[in-house]
Order: C-alpha cells, then sequence, then structure tokens
C-alpha cells in the first residue's frame, strides 16, 4: 500500500460518491488478506461486517497480521484513509447517528466527527525511550497487543469508531468492535466505510470488524473470546461491569458528574460563553460537559446574566418545578429526557422560549436536588449558589463523588486554581475555558472518546493501545 495524499482523496471521493449512490466499488476490490466468511445482506464483502462474532475475531486476527507484516510505513497510510474518509462522511455520519439514537444534535455530531478525525493521535505519536551510556543502550517501545474489543455507545457511537479506530490501528492492533444495540446501524455503517475506503487504496481487509445484529450475547462472546487481548470499554457502568467479567485487561470509561466552580475572580463575560457552549455541546451528552454549575454569592446575579447573554434561558422556580418532572423520573434522571433539545424539555414542560432557541436551561437548585447529585446528560444546567470559593470547592468535590472524572473552574485567582487542581484530583481539570477545551479546541491537547478514568490511563490516546517492550544491548551502541 503505497499512496500519496492527493491519491487518498481521489480514492475517498469515489468511494463516497459509490456510497452516496446505493453502490460499492469495494466489493469488486482485489483482495489483500483472507478470512471473510462472505458478506452479510446490506453489506459489501469488504465491509468488515459478519454475521457471527467467531468470524468477526478470526477476520481481524488475520488482519492484524497483514498490518503487522506492512510495518509502521502501512499504520500511516491506513490512518491517512481513515481521516479522509471520516471528513467526508462526518455530516452523514453524525445526522444517521442522531436520527437512529434520537440523541444529541446533528450538527455536533458532525463536529465530533471531525474533531477526531482531525486531532486523534497516529503513529507519529508513539515516540521510544531511550537510555544509553557506558554499558550499553537499553529502548522502550510500545508494541501492539493484537486484536482489541472495542465496546461502543449510543451517546457518541461514530465518532467513537473514528476514534478509537485511529488510535488502535497506529498502536498496530486491529479492533473488533461491540456496538451499542441502540446505535448499531451507524456504527456499523462506519466501519463498513472506513473499511470499504481501506480496501480500495489497496490496504489490508477487516482492520476494524463487527457483527451484524450486536447483542449482549454476542458482546459477550467476543469479550470472552482467546483471541481478544484487552477490553475497551466506552459507556456505562454495566457496560464497564461485564467488560470486567471477561477477566481481561480492562480500559474502562467511568461514571463522571463535572462541576464548573465560578469564584469572584473570574471573567464573567468569557466564563458565561464557556459554560453555555460547553454544557450544550451535543446536548450535553459528552461524560466531559458540565453537569452542575457552581456560583459565588457575590456574583451570582451577574454570572446568570452572563449566560443568558451567551444565549440561555433561566428558569424561574416555578419554571424549574415544572421542568423536573420531565427530566427526573423519581430521584433518578428519566431516560426519555436524555440528549433532548433544550426546546423539546421545555415543550414537555409546558414552557416556551423566551428568544429563539435556546440551547441550554439554566435554574437554581439546592446541592442535595437529584439533578445535582446524578449526571443528566441533558442541556438542563442547575446552579448551585455558595458563600465563597471554599464552599464552592466542598460542594464541587462532593457532588462529583470521587470519581476523578472531570471538574473546571473559572477563576483569576491562581491560590484558588492550584487549591481547585490539588484537591479535586480529576483525570480532567479545566481552567476558563469550556468543557472540549481539553481535545484541543479552544485549548491544547489531542481529541478522544473514551475517558478511562477508573482504570487510571485517562485520556487515551496511540500509546494506551500498545504494550510496554524493553529491548537491552549490552555493551553496545551506548555512545
Amino acid at each position: 500500500m503505497r499512496i500519496d495524499e492527493q491519491r487518498v482523496s481521489q480514492i475517498v471521493e469515489r468511494v463516497v460518491r459509490e456510497m452516496a449512490g446505493g453502490t460499492t466499488s469495494s466489493a469488486a476490490a482485489p483482495s489483500t488478506s483472507s478470512g471473510s466468511a462472505g458478506p452479510v445482506r446490506g453489506y459489501s464483502a469488504t465491509s468488515g461486517i459478519f454475521a457471527t462474532p467467531e468470524e468477526a475475531l478470526a477476520a481481524a486476527e488475520l488482519a492484524f497480521v497483514k498490518l503487522r507484516e506492512g510495518g509502521v510505513a502501512l499504520r500511516e497510510q491506513v490512518v491517512a484513509v481513515i481521516r479522509a474518509t471520516a471528513l467526508a462522511q462526518a455530516e452523514a455520519w453524525g445526522r444517521h447517528a442522531r436520527e437512529e439514537t434520537g440523541m444529541g444534535r446533528a450538527a455536533d455530531k458532525k463536529t465530533k466527527n471531525e474533531a477526531v478525525a482531525k486531532g486523534t493521535p497516529g503513529p507519529e505519536s508513539l515516540q521510544p525511550t531511550v537510555m544509553r551510556g557506558d554499558k550499553g543502550l537499553h529502548v522502550i517501545a510500545g508494541g501492539p497487543w493484537g486484536v482489541i474489543c472495542s465496546i461502543t455507545p449510543s451517546t457518541n457511537p461514530t465518532a467513537t469508531v473514528i476514534n478509537n479506530g485511529i488510535a488502535m490501528i497506529s498502536a498496530g492492533n486491529t479492533v473488533v468492535f461491540c456496538p451499542h444495540p441502540a446505535a448499531q446501524a451507524c456504527t456499523n455503517r462506519v466501519i463498513a466505510e472506513l473499511n470499504e475506503a481501506i480496501v480500495a487504496a489497496g490496504g489490508p481487509r477487516n482492520l476494524m470488524t463487527a457483527v451484524a445484529e450486536p447483542t449482549l450475547k454476542t458482546a459477550a462472546a467476543i469479550m470472552e473470546h482467546p483471541r481478544i487481548k484487552i477490553i475497551a470499554a466506552t459507556g456505562g457502568p454495566g457496560v464497564v461491569r461485564a467488560a470486567f467479567e471477561a477477566k481481561k485487561k480492562v480500559f474502562a470509561a467511568g461514571p463522571g458528574n463535572p462541576p464548573v466552580v465560578v469564584d469572584a475572580s473570574a471573567d464573567l463575560a468569557r466564563a458565561g460563553r464557556a459554560v453555555v457552549n460547553g454544557a450544550s455541546f451535543d446536548n450535553n451528552l459528552p461524560c466531559t460537559g458540565e453537569k452542575i454549575g457552581i456560583v459565588e454569592q457575590a456574583i451570582f446575579n451577574d454570572f446568570m446574566a452572563a449566560l443568558e447573554a451567551a444565549g440561555a434561558q433561566i428558569l424561574s422556580p416555578n419554571e424549574v418545578d415544572r421542568l423536573l418532572p420531565v427530566v427526573l423520573d423519581g430521584d433518578q434522571i428519566r431516560r426519555e429526557s436524555i440528549g433532548q433539545d433544550a426546546v423539546e424539555l421545555l415543550r414537555r414542560a409546558g414552557l416556551s422560549p423566551l428568544r429563539g432557541e435556546p440551547r441550554l436551561l439554566v435554574g437554581l437548585q439546592p446541592e442535595s436536588s437529584p439533578v445535582v447529585q446524578h449526571e443528566q446528560l441533558q442541556p438542563f444546567l442547575p446552579i448551585v449558589r455558595v458563600r465563597d470559593f471554599a464552599d464552592g470547592l466542598r460542594v464541587a468535590l462532593q457532588v462529583e463523588h470521587g470519581f476523578q472524572h472531570t471538574a473546571l473552574l473559572h477563576s483569576r485567582n491562581t491560590d484558588h486554581i492550584t487549591r481547585f487542581a490539588e484537591e479535586m484530583g480529576t483525570t480532567i481539570t479545566i481552567f476558563n475555558g469550556p468543557s472540549y477545551a481539553f481535545s484541543g479546541d479552544e485549548g491544547e491537547g489531542y481529541a478522544t472518546m473514551t475517558v478511562t478514568t477508573p482504570t487510571g490511563e485517562g485520556v487515551t490516546g496511540p500509546q494506551t493501545w500498545t504494550r510496554r517492550r524493553h529491548f537491552t544491548y549490552s555493551g553496545m551502541l551506548g555512545l
């Protein structure tokens, strides 16, 4: 597989045209690896979609051999095709995810697809550690695991495939995806179209595979299979528990309930824009999104005005009372409200937008409220009013529940920033920016859809999906 960037663009344009027209060129493309058990109804022979877990696993294992034989150069070229295809299809895939799951915003899902296509690190990020001295040379390098099982969510289905596909293949692995059943069509579509583009460009088949009809039973069969070396679990608590039951090494995304604290020193206009943009993005489906606002009494009214100026709708106490039964089922978050538009939540509560279509609803709530204590995944931001920064930090620690996931602070007080970082202890801690700033947008960093907090890897990238290999050259090369 030796292709330049212009060749990649030409192939992607052709494949995308054929996909849009309901045909596929890759079915007739020459095979560069074996292991296909034949196309599943509705998918091409090069889609990577199989009828059974065993077929998907066997194909991915054979593809791993081909990927290893191709070396780093093949990984780089495959990743280039994935990036180009994902960028070309970002809008269509985002729209499909919204239509199938009924959650989030199609435009924001397109943005997520583009962000991970551009911002997920590739093979270039895998740099060895070298130690040398009088006794020789020691090199520590990341080697592939082999075949990885990746469990993908319904909240970020298409972006997770793009992100995990780039990162895991960059590390030299192949992937068997286990899509969430509520997002199986859009997830398998991404897998299929990426595989078809790779094969059309001359690359190996089946670098990413999945079963056509994913269920809990097929996911368990894949996770427990001897061919699977490690499991990446991006999903809720049930998914994570199931992954650990497979008795494999697990990279697990855990629960979060990110608080955002605004102290009296903050730039309120900037903080208001950041909170509205972050908490409303994809209707607050991202696990890193601002879920609770904690605001000092001294600047409370001014900050609420800043939120309103940034596009939020401020609800009165009576309006909040009418909204709570819409978003809560008893003291738990109502599943039907997850990922819905703010205007839809208003409609269900018998309320109306004040101006245009607000992307975020905001209302005062006590610290004990279920919408403060539980992760919501919807565009309603409860605000807790506190005496001062110390009181705000106390509330933030309490509502974060020790998940060590994500926390945010808007402040220009360096003592507050230092104390917040030390005491929160979260995997992702953001100062003076929206919740997506860690991924390279409005801040430095890189994109991921898999943040593994319980197992400690954090913001995952290609290095995460490697195993440490040590090479010692005794008495030589110690120059």
